[in-house]
């Protein structure tokens, strides 16, 4: 009936946001992640440091993005309070673009460090995306499925980011018919996963510009060329569609006959919903922010960031273990699996399939079931047991090598599994336990902030320590540190609330 309200919790009225602000994300966890199959063999190509060195200087590519986020987040957010939430997401989409493309061109460490460094500097994403889904879900009840509905967009990157890299990287050695020895693939082998990168950065950056709304509750009323464009690019795609909702509707209905507000008037309705909640738009103007950081918060943004740690630690050491050559010749746990950059993308690949499946059900469920805090703290435990058993997997290809590629897989899964329960446990139990609703910003991007620098010290400290345990013989030396680093979390948690 056009008269019926969306159910509670509903979050089809700003759906059409959260893809924009899920594509950003997206694009942004390709770059990221579309590195890993190849970084063991972008740096053994630069011919610049033994091999005994190499997993050192992956870590460093991967974690000096990381740490650049860290050090701008913030100024970031401030940055977003003065000119608007979508213009820096903008900046940071062409920055994003620029970046990616350096790397691609790089021709030394150095280089691809310094592609790394400015492409964390100028990424708003990892603070910005998260306080715009906040500022669109102003309901109690929308912020779960918001911020899982980005989850889930961002997944989607984490699929494709590894199979590009594992596919595109060196082109012409392993697509000599298509990719001719003596064309440009051939000087620049990591160029093309990276013009890939690039390109569907720039597609983000135009779906942005033309379709996502400022958010930012001061400058919703700005003008906004890019957003009319959009606007009447969808009244001449759809206005003849019911369906989609991008007629013009009674403000005070809010919902068209399918149950979804117009694109026109969501702004309306996110309006509408700001002033009802009680908050005085000008207390973020007078509060003390130190109240927003209480003793809780701050456990929950220690935990989070542990969490961050081991796993983008794992998600760092691991693709240089699968691409380390084997080692049977002694009794210790010494040598990887050998596996080739296709394998490695491929497994990855699998692994983000599974993050992207579990994402549409399972996670939900599995939280709904246990609750936040208990689901929570189920996989912070979990973590070390998996830590243990992964140096375990290499002696296993000796005897059968189908075998330990099914149980690296399934590893892989479960982990995959985890941290997708793990983050967004996290998101609602921050949301949950932050003492006031405006400052949920706040809480948010100190906790994105430093969840980067967790993560850009972890694949540093990791990769080192593997280096250190490869040359005494036991590879594996590196997830048992990281197990020991994940029980401090997983008892960490006990001290968590999911109330303030």
């Amino acid at each position: 009936m056009a008269g019926d309200s969306p159910k509670e919790g509903s979050i089809s009225s700003i759906r059409f946001q959260l893809v924009s602000l899920g594509l950003l994300r997206a694009t942004e966890a390709i770059a990221w992640t579309s590195i890993f199959p190849y970084v063991y063999f972008m740096i053994r190509s630069f011919n610049e440091v033994p091999e005994s060195r190499i997993t050192f200087y992956a870590g460093l590519l991967i974690a000096v993005f990381t740490f650049s986020e860290f050090l701008s987040g913030m100024v970031w957010s401030r940055i977003s309070d003065k000119i608007g939430r979508k213009r820096c997401l903008l900046i940071g989409s062409v920055c994003g673009m620029m970046t990616s493309l350096w790397l691609g061109l790089s021709r030394s460490i150095a280089h691809a460090a310094a592609s790394r460094a400015f492409g964390g500097l100028l990424n708003p994403n990892t603070g910005l995306v998260p306080t715009c889904t906040v500022e669109l879900a102003r309901k109690e009840e929308q912020r779960a499925s918001a911020l899982s509905f980005v989850t889930f967009v961002r997944s989607l990157g984490n699929l494709i980011g590894p199979v590009l890299g594992g596919m595109l990287a060196e082109p012409a050695k392993n697509h000599p018919s298509v990719f001719p020895p003596d064309s440009i693939w051939a000087a620049y082998p990591f160029l093309l996963p990276n013009l890939v990168v690039a390109s569907l950065q720039l597609s983000a950056l135009i779906f942005t510009f033309l379709f996502l709304e400022e958010t930012h509750p001061h400058l919703r009323e700005m003008p906004d060329f890019g957003l009319t464009i959009g606007r009447a690019i969808i009244r001449r795609l759809f206005q003849q569609d019911q369906e989609y909702g991008y007629e013009m509707v009674d403000p005070n209905q809010g919902v068209d006959e399918s149950g979804e507000t117009a694109d026109d008037t969501q702004e309306v309705d996110i309006a509408s919903v700001t002033d009802g909640d009680g908050t005085n738009k000008d207390d973020d103007k007078t509060v003390n922010a130190k109240r927003a950081f209480t003793y809780q918060i701050t456990l929950q943004i220690l935990s989070v960031s542990v969490l961050a740690f081991h796993k983008v630690s794992s998600d760092a050491v691991m693709p240089v273990y699968l691409a380390a050559p084997s080692d049977s010749s002694t009794q210790h746990l010494s040598g990887g699996f050998g596996y080739s950059g296709p394998t490695i993308g491929f497994i990855l690949l699998s692994q983000a399939i599974v993050a992207a499946l579990a994402q549409i059900r399972f996670v939900s469920w599995f939280i709904d079931k246990m609750g936040p805090l208990r689901a929570y703290r189920l996989v912070l435990c979990a973590y070390p047991v998996v830590y243990m058993f992964t140096p375990l997997l290499p002696g296993l290809s000796v005897h059968s090598e189908s075998l330990a590629l099914m149980l690296v897989v399934l590893e892989l899964w479960l982990k995959i599994l985890l941290s997708s329960i793990g983050y967004i446990c996290s998101t609602i139990l921050i949301t949950r336990t932050t003492p006031a609703e405006h400052f949920l910003a706040r809480t948010n991007s100190a906790a994105a902030s430093f969840g980067c620098l967790a993560r850009s010290i972890g694949p540093l400290i990791t990769g080192k320590v593997y280096e250190v345990g490869d040359e005494v013989g036991y590879g594996g030396l590196a997830f048992w540190v990281l197990a020991a680093v994940a029980i401090v979390g997983g008892a960490e948690s006990f001290l968590l609330r999911d109330h303030v």
